[in-house]
């Protein structure tokens, strides 16, 4: 995997991870039923920092060859760098291919990043230094609950439609409730305050906050923001720069990823036969795999106009023929991407996340008795405070 900018990676083994690797679910496997009323856990506000100690940067573990098979449960799909999960049992590293359970709170340290891939298809893609709550997921055929709680940092969530009555897909902050039935939307949550910045680059999102309520919707290059302050109304807002440039990134971070991975023609990446990325094959993961065909067309489209006819015919081999096209785009589109508004608060959120470090281990101690309740299936209590 190509290492770039603030994206590249140093030293630290990952450690087992929250649950054994994903087998494939028994061919008469029911999903579980639909969970009972609603109900959001309620995010304590931190309280004072404890100062902690430099950390080792950690390394990127090997892909696995094939996707996960789809089941009822959310699993990690993608992992590099240091993620970690807590649930009632405990603190423990966590790696690709590992279920996640209802009552698990996952977290990414500096230069790490994660996919968690939920069993309607959507997904999650977490940032570094963010911390996510899987609080309730329930599949039943085109029925679904999903409900997440973004702890802090800054988040994605490629949702996959589900318009069922009774269905829903819901992520809350320490000041709001996010619901939405399809599309796209990052966002991000203060360290230090709980404030929300929500982008929704597609879709219709719901936000409620304190007894205000909002929708927000974006399509296309129209995007939808607003602002939700520890205090105060929402407010509309123009959208950040670096809620949009972190995915730019991500997505073609993802697209190189799987280019190489699967040893991909930037030309014409599907005259190579990846049964991983085959809809045929796995008609149930259709909506997890449109997100990453999408990734790999869309780099691809831009390492081939980087090259051009010409440079794509003087060579034949596909491997050359992508890093050729990096070494031309890295100082006019990839380096200037990484050098943006994101980069320029990168220190800052840093320092914080690591200012935070013994609050935040406090917390998830304090809630192991709710992580133990959410993981039985019991509706969830308030956080302490």
């Amino acid at each position: 995997m190509r290492a770039t900018g603030w994206l590249c990676v140093a030293v630290a083994v990952l450690a087992s991870g929250c649950r054994p690797r994903r087998e494939a679910p028994a061919a008469d496997s029911a999903a579980p039923a639909p969970s009972g009323p609603d109900a959001t856990a309620v995010v304590a506000p931190p309280v004072a920092p404890v100062a902690v100690p430099d950390v080792a940067e950690p390394v990127v573990p090997a892909a696995p060859e094939e996707p996960v098979p789809a089941g009822t449960e959310p699993w990690l799909g993608f992992a590099d760098g240091t993620v970690r999960c807590a649930d009632a049992d405990g603190e423990r590293g966590l790696v690709e291919g590992r279920t996640v359970l209802p009552g698990t709170i996952v977290w990414t340290e500096s230069f790490s990043h994660a996919e968690l891939d939920l069993p309607d298809g959507s997904l999650a893609d977490l940032d570094e230094l963010t911390e996510l709550l899987v609080q309730k997921v329930r599949v039943a055929g085109s029925l679904r609950r999903v409900e997440l709680v973004l702890l802090g940092g800054a988040a994605r969530f490629v949702v996959a439609p589900s318009l069922e009555a009774g269905s829903a897909f819901q992520v809350s902050t320490p000041v709001g409730i996010l619901e939405t039935a399809a599309g796209e939307l990052s966002v991000e949550v203060d360290l230090d305050s709980g404030a929300t910045r929500l982008v929704v680059r597609a879709g219709s999102v719901v936000a409620h906050h304190g007894t205000a309520t909002r929708t927000v919707t974006g399509e296309g290059s129209a995007v939808g923001a607003l602002e939700l302050p520890a205090g105060g109304e929402p407010r509309d807002a123009v959208p950040w720069p670096e809620l949009i440039d972190r995915w730019v990134i991500w997505d073609e971070w993802q697209g190189d990823r799987l280019l190489d991975l699967y040893d991909l023609d930037p030309a014409a990446p599907w005259t190579t036969d990846v049964p991983a990325l085959s809809l045929e094959r796995h008609p149930q993961w259709a909506a997890t795999l449109h997100v990453r065909r999408n990734r790999v067309e869309a780099r691809a489209r831009e390492l081939a106009g980087a090259l051009g006819p010409e440079g794509l015919a003087a060579e034949p081999e596909f491997r050359v023929r992508r890093a050729r096209a990096r070494d031309v785009l890295g100082p006019l589109v990839d380096i200037p991407r990484q050098q943006s508004a994101l980069q320029a608060q990168r220190p800052a959120r840093l320092e914080r996340w690591r200012a935070l470090e013994r609050t935040r281990a406090d917390r998830r101690a304090a809630m192991r008795p709710q992580l133990a309740r959410l993981r039985d299936g019991e509706p969830p209590s308030p956080a302490p405070e």
